[in-house]
């Protein structure tokens, strides 16, 4: 019950962070909107990784904290892979384990939503992805 309680609270926080309906209808913009939620036990680093295989720093999500991720403008203009590392406060290394979360190549051309749900068990973890509209 307690996990559930904290799920819908997350659910709830997320959708206070979420864009208006008339700004998501918005099919012109360039950006992708990234969200995470993690129910994980230790906080989250999230990193992005460009076409050349570069990761780069966004920052940490606490444990039990839903929090925006913007991706670089110059990183977002092609194609890129997220990569979610549940790691201690101690660890620097984005490499320093081999569990992590990844996404597949995105582009700001085809998806324009991004929710991750970090789950204690990684393997449980979802992400959900929004595609750009067509005209």
């Amino acid at each position: 019950m307690k996990r559930f309680i904290g799920g819908a609270f997350a659910l709830a926080l997320l959708a206070t962070l979420a864009p208006a309906p008339a700004a998501a209808a918005d099919t012109h913009s360039d950006e992708i909107e990234i969200y995470v939620v993690n129910s994980h036990t230790v906080p989250v680093r999230v990193f992005v990784e460009d076409v050349e295989g570069r990761l780069h720093s966004l920052g940490r999500v606490a444990s039990g904290e839903v929090s925006p991720v913007d991706v670089p403008a110059e990183i977002a203009g092609s194609e890129y892979r997220l990569k979610f590392v549940p790691a201690p406060i101690d660890v620097w290394s984005p490499v320093s384990d081999d569990s992590a979360l990844k996404t597949g190549f995105l582009s700001s051309e085809k998806v324009r939503l991004v929710t991750v749900w970090i789950e204690p068990e990684l393997e449980s973890s979802e992400v959900e992805i929004l595609e750009a509209f067509q005209d």
